[in-house]
């Protein structure tokens, strides 16, 4: 999956894209709730996660959402602190960022 970005204007992204191995293209999905760049990403269970970044007003973000394949994108709780330029991983069912 591609998320977020920036593009050739410097504005930031919520388009999300995932690659068909059917079709062999990559195909635009459901978009992010914000507009993030910068951000870090992670699997885990059956969702991929948006973590923080850098926004379209040019704020760090906290927020965290959660995409499970089908449906919007929904925001889970935020982290602590604002983070952007962030590694994400998971062990043992847990994310850490």
């Amino acid at each position: 999956m591609l998320l977020g970005g920036v593009n050739e204007r410097g504005a930031k992204l919520a388009s999300v894209e995932h690659y068909s191995s059917d079709s062999g293209e990559w195909e635009y999905t459901q978009s992010m709730q914000v507009a993030r760049a910068y951000l870090c990403t992670a699997a885990l269970g059956n969702h991929v996660y948006a973590i923080g970044g850098y926004g379209s007003q040019s704020q760090t973000l906290s927020t965290v959402e959660r995409f499970s394949g089908t449906g919007p994108w929904e925001y889970i709780a935020s982290m602590s602190f604002e983070r952007n330029w962030c590694a994400a991983a998971t062990l043992h069912g847990k994310l850490y960022v």
